[in-house]
């Protein structure tokens, strides 16, 4: 039979708490972009937290769009998610997602787009400031437009510290894990 993670001794309830603490965070939006290239429309939209609007960038045939990067002050982060339009054109079948972490750039995902539903990249943690993506078009005919609708951070929660004697933070988090 499988430990309890969450047996009563003092570490047993400290991990109960710091996972009953990370399930009280939630997804962030970036506060800025940055267009290095020129070509990205409504950058904006691809954080204003609404699944209808997007950004909007012209692919060239056979060709990658240029960066559309979205930044937030430095936050502790372990993961990213994105949601792309579902009417973009399957010509669109390769992106590249990069992390700002630690100070460089990183790949999290170099694959074909999945759209229309939320999508999450997982990571190892870091000090992340931005991300970043970009789309291929392997039409030999016509530009396809690429539209990213929204994308967020997700912002790992600090760990719970107790200092002093363990006794009384114990029995403050036993009685908060029990309302």
């Amino acid at each position: 039979m499988p430990k309890n993670p969450y047996a009563e001794t003092p570490a047993g309830t400290l991990r109960k708490l710091n996972d009953e603490w990370k399930k009280h965070h939630t997804w962030v939006s970036p506060t800025g972009h940055d267009d290095p290239d020129g070509v990205w429309v409504d950058e904006t939209q691809a954080y204003d937290d609404n699944l209808v609007t997007y950004a909007t960038c012209n692919v060239r045939k056979q060709s990658w769009s240029g960066w559309l990067v979205l930044t937030h002050a430095a936050l502790t982060c372990d993961k990213i998610r994105y949601y792309l339009n579902s009417i973009m054109h399957a010509d669109i079948n390769d992106m590249i997602v990069e992390v700002e972490k630690d100070g460089s750039w990183t790949e999290i995902f170099h694959g074909a787009p999945v759209l229309g539903s939320w999508v999450e990249k997982t990571f190892t943690e870091g000090s992340v400031t931005g991300m970043r993506l970009k789309f291929y078009n392997s039409g030999p005919l016509i530009n396809w437009a690429a539209m990213p609708c929204e994308v967020d951070f997700w912002e790992v929660p600090p760990p719970v510290v107790w200092g002093g004697s363990a006794l009384p933070q114990l029995q403050m988090a036993k009685a908060i894990l029990e309302l």
